[in-house]
């Protein structure tokens, strides 16, 4: 069975395909997607380093794919922030991208959990997180990963919300019997 069958896709032909082939069919897409994904990453990687749509067409790189492939700005963006982190402090998700052992969502959540406050220490560990792909699920996985950055931001992220002291609640008489409530 041929990687993609075009002809079948093209003329609706897909009732004429058995479960097998359709499965083989939807693992090679997967493939293929892969696959472009590495080369998105790397060409916009490289467009967004030279800073080229910014000076032809006075855009940042996620804008201008936004824009122009008519795609959510917020997606956009996020792609070619992976894809910078990537070109500058992963060459090994890199070459896992290129090699078809993870895609683009694997590389985001790996590019996401290595904040600045860990990136450092985080690069070790990619390789061996690279590893684990294969042996649990995209879920499970994404688990490990954030546990992997958890443990190694002693910081932590300060959310305000969890800081108790900060939480205000305040009431007020009003005008007629009313209650104003105001809370933080």
């Amino acid at each position: 069975f041929s990687l993609v069958r075009s002809d079948l896709i093209c003329h609706g032909a897909l009732s004429d395909v058995d479960d097998n082939q359709l499965c083989e069919l939807a693992l090679n897409i997967e493939s293929l997607r892969r696959g472009l994904d590495s080369l998105s990453i790397t060409v916009l990687a490289e467009l967004d380093a030279r800073g080229t749509t910014d000076t032809v067409h006075g855009m940042r790189t996620g804008s201008w794919l936004a824009n122009n492939a008519l795609l959510p700005g917020g997606g956009s963006r996020s792609r070619v922030k992976v894809a910078d982190r990537v070109r500058r402090h992963f060459p090994e998700i890199a070459s896992s991208l290129e090699s078809g052992a993870i895609g683009f969502d694997h590389a985001k959540v790996l590019v996401d959990a290595a904040n600045p406050r860990i990136i450092d220490e985080f690069k070790p560990f990619v390789t061996r997180l690279i590893d684990l792909v294969p042996l649990m699920t995209f879920e499970r996985w994404k688990k490990e990963v954030e546990g992997v950055a958890a443990l190694l931001d002693q910081d932590g992220g300060h959310n305000p919300g969890d800081d108790i002291t900060d939480n205000t609640l305040t009431l007020s008489p009003g005008m007629s019997g009313t209650l104003g409530i105001k809370g933080q």
